[in-house]
């Protein structure tokens, strides 16, 4: 079975301006794909695997997360969201994304 099939949350794969807060700094930048789940964030930054990050994102809020991975350009973000928070979120992105309502770069 496939990672993608393995998912819990359909990932939205659009880019999104997002600010990203980690200690006393924050960041703008861009979300590479988002789900209920949590988020790839486009970036170089100095945090690492289990840092907590704030993501700031226009018409959904601030979300809590933490780094679960990292690449050359980037990380995966994985959201401190109970059940139906991420349930309301799945359905707010999807009606979003076939609105076509997101900001995208």
């Amino acid at each position: 079975m496939s990672i993608r099939n393995r998912r819990k949350w359909k990932r939205h794969s659009n880019e999104i301006y997002a600010k990203v807060k980690f200690g006393e700094t924050t960041h703008s930048t861009i979300l590479s794909d988002i789900s209920a789940g949590g988020v790839s964030i486009k970036g170089q930054f100095n945090i690492d695997i289990g840092d907590d990050v704030d993501i700031s994102l226009d018409h959904f809020g601030d979300f809590a997360g933490r780094v679960i991975r990292k690449w050359d350009d980037g990380y995966a973000v994985e959201f401190d969201l109970d059940n139906d928070d991420q349930h309301s979120l799945q359905e707010n992105l999807a009606s979003f994304m076939s609105e076509d309502d997101l900001v995208m770069v």
